[in-house]
């Protein structure tokens, strides 16, 4: 006989009280709130990272707070659920806006935070700052590669081409970042 088994699901809107429509969300709130909660929290931050340096190369303007959640298992481990509702929004007609950003001089320029300066501002959030930089070098030098496997995976040539140049500008960014 087969069972179902359930998680308890929360977003990150709902754990930072942010949940009503049409608000822009906060990257450090949700950071915060990951810290919080989750039960690994320097894991947890670095892949919310690597998710926004993804969102910010494949143009997912749609990145709310309700876009991302934390699950809770069984055994009480708690940490950001799979990856889900990431497309390229910039695609869309009525064109999305960034939903979360990092605000202020972490994102003066919308779509394009100055990773130097989130990296720095992660780092109360992690045990070991340092890892940030590993992090972010790690995934710009993976970020070149994403054309490449989106073809293999059978993505529209048409998108690869809309998205190349600006993974490589999002992959230097953050590789400029981490020297």
């Amino acid at each position: 006989m087969e069972q179902v088994e359930r998680y308890g699901l929360e977003t990150l809107a709902s754990a930072t009280a942010s949940s009503s429509f049409g608000r822009y969300g906060s990257h450090l709130s949700f950071c915060q709130a990951i810290a919080e909660y989750s039960t690994l929290p320097d894991e947890e931050i670095l892949e919310y990272l690597m998710r926004d340096i993804l969102n910010v190369a494949l143009r997912n303007t749609d990145n709310h707070g309700r876009n991302t959640a934390l699950i809770k298992y069984p055994n009480g481990k708690i940490e950001l659920s799979p990856l889900y509702d990431f497309a390229p929004m910039f695609l869309d007609p009525e064109g999305i806006a960034r939903a979360t950003r990092w605000g202020g001089a972490l994102e003066t320029e919308i779509g394009r935070p100055s990773w130097g300066r989130v990296a720095e501002a992660l780092s109360p959030y992690v045990t070991e700052p340092e890892k940030i930089i590993v992090v972010m070098k790690k995934c710009a030098l993976r970020l070149d590669k994403i054309p490449e496997t989106m073809h293999q995976c059978g993505v529209d040539d048409y998108l690869i081409e809309r998205l190349a140049d600006r993974i490589q500008e999002i992959s230097k960014d953050v590789l400029d970042a981490s020297q």
